[in-house]
């Protein structure tokens, strides 16, 4: 047997949906959408959309900010792109027209750079995942050494940061895909005194790592799991401590 409404069922049902859908006017206050409004009407209980995961895309990103040297003589601009880092002298107008340039293996995408003592620079390269120590600037710099942040078996990668703590005992990359961070201990002159030091930073997609300005713990911000993971680093081995919940960190500064 069929079910029998009436009109004035009817008509009730039809006004409650126009008013559902159309009878609040958008002043801006109110952010509810037409669906939030249909389901208060008829007393549901809305199930929240769960956010998607990100997923890595090893892609090139661009390069940081251009960096001066600590002589002021230059400023330093690392190229992804034609696989170089550009030396721009600094002068009374502004900066040279004709910068010098550093050029890197092909295919290596230079990402980020900082500055250590003695005119030694370390350059992180983003696609080939490898730290290169340079002494000298613009068309006096030579490349003494350089060091893969990967190991056999590792998944498509891409390098993100490099760090130097603030006494320049200790340099710090990330490493996105592989997941990690490696570190060095320096000796007086600049140059790791031992084997680089491969610690996983207990989240995903690295995105940037610091040291704390006193250089005891290392920082991660793992953009994809939103999260930054602390490590204490005065022993040995970096030893993890625990995270916090920030969402999508891609980078940690400190005021002091």
């Amino acid at each position: 047997m069929k079910p029998k409404f009436g009109a004035l069922t009817l008509a009730l049902l039809m006004c409650i949906l126009f008013s559902a859908c159309f009878g609040q006017p958008d002043t801006g206050a109110n952010e509810s959408t037409p669906e939030a409004t249909i389901i208060a009407a008829v007393g549901l209980t809305p199930v929240p959309t769960p956010a998607p995961t990100p997923t890595p895309i090893p892609t090139p990103t661009p390069s940081p900010t251009p960096v001066p040297t600590p002589d002021g003589l230059y400023l330093a601009v690392c190229d992804l792109g034609t696989d170089g880092v550009y030396f721009y002298p600094v002068c009374a107008d502004g900066l040279k027209a004709s910068p010098h340039k550093v050029s890197t293996p092909p295919g290596s995408g230079p990402r980020h750079l900082v500055f250590g003592q003695g005119e030694l620079w370390y350059l992180l390269t983003e696609l080939s995942c490898e730290l290169f120590i340079f002494r000298g600037y613009g068309d006096k710099a030579v490349r003494l050494v350089s060091y893969s942040l990967l190991l056999p078996g590792d998944a498509e990668s891409t390098a993100s940061s490099v760090c130097l703590s603030r006494d320049r005992g200790r340099l710090l990359a990330g490493v996105r895909g592989a997941d990690r961070f490696v570190m060095w201990n320096l000796a007086r002159d600049g140059m790791p005194d031992q084997p680089p030091v491969y610690q996983s930073t207990r989240g995903r997609w690295p995105r940037d790592a610091a040291f704390s300005p006193d250089g005891r713990y290392v920082f991660c911000a793992c953009e994809h799991d939103n999260r930054i993971t602390v490590f204490s680093v005065t022993g040995g081995s970096p030893a993890y401590l625990g995270e916090a919940e920030v969402a999508s960190p891609t980078c940690i500064c400190f005021t002091a």
